[in-house]
């Protein structure tokens, strides 16, 4: 019986130790008519190995647009969707002059469990000269 109370222990013990776990001070998504810039800084940052940064059209179905690397507690993140000018809504065809998107956090931890931000939704509006602009450049690809 002591030496399952012993194994016990060592198995919760270790739990602790690498237990993975992250929280924020913020996470923000903010749009400048170009691109949109997601930020986030975590006040814990414990075994946590990478990020990656998820967007959805309808805060349902996300995919995965990058990957950023554990710095610390602390630190401040910054990552610019600047692949967003022609991403199509589920609502729109052609390029959006205006929609609303999603970003998330997949937290991946040192022993590749998982866990996730909440979504930050931001609305995207292109001027009319960088629409026009971008469907010229489309047309000569």
């Amino acid at each position: 019986m002591t030496i399952m109370k012993y194994i016990l222990f060592s198995v919760l013990l270790t739990t602790v130790l690498f237990a993975g776990e992250v929280t924020f001070s913020y996470f923000t998504t903010k749009s400048d008519g170009k691109d949109i810039t997601v930020s986030w800084q975590p006040s814990t940052e414990k075994n946590v190995v990478r990020y990656e940064i998820e967007r959805s059209a309808d805060n349902q179905t996300f995919r995965t647009v990058a990957t950023v690397e554990a710095k610390g507690t602390w630190a401040n993140y910054n990552w610019i969707d600047q692949d967003v000018f022609m991403k199509q809504t589920h609502t729109q065809q052609n390029t959006i002059t205006k929609g609303n998107f999603y970003y998330r956090l997949k937290i991946i931890y040192s022993d590749n469990t998982t866990a996730y931000s909440n979504s930050s939704a931001v609305v995207h509006n292109i001027s009319s000269v960088r629409r026009t602009w971008g469907m010229i450049k489309e047309m000569f690809k």
